[in-house]
């Protein structure tokens, strides 16, 4: 149901962000 449907997209919506901010936290280190 929609509700499964909700949990699945936020946990993949919180790792899609979790690598984002660990690629923006190396390009900031590397500068």
């Amino acid at each position: 149901g929609f509700a499964l449907e909700f949990s699945e997209l936020r946990e993949y919506t919180h790792g899609f962000f979790s690598n984002i901010a660990e690629l923006l936290d190396d390009g900031f280190t590397q500068v």
